[in-house]
């Protein structure tokens, strides 16, 4: 799937790179549907996570790597 994002300009698009880089398991977790338990949290922290990556892997396309 292709998504278009505009970005205002570099200085925002390097933050969100940051917040990509420092995006971790737990924050999947916390922010991921607990409604129907444990096993569909967890399913859904996974999904989260992936899109995470995708989203600094694109940024990273588009020159946009945080040390």
């Amino acid at each position: 799937m292709t998504i278009t994002l505009s970005i205002r300009d570099e200085k925002c698009a390097m933050a969100l790179a940051q917040l990509c880089k420092r995006f971790q398991w737990v924050d999947c977790l916390k922010y991921a549907d607990s409604c129907d338990g444990k096993e569909h949290q967890e399913f859904h922290a996974a999904k989260i996570h992936l899109a995470i990556f995708d989203l600094e892997e694109s940024l990273a396309d588009a020159g946009f790597v945080p040390r």
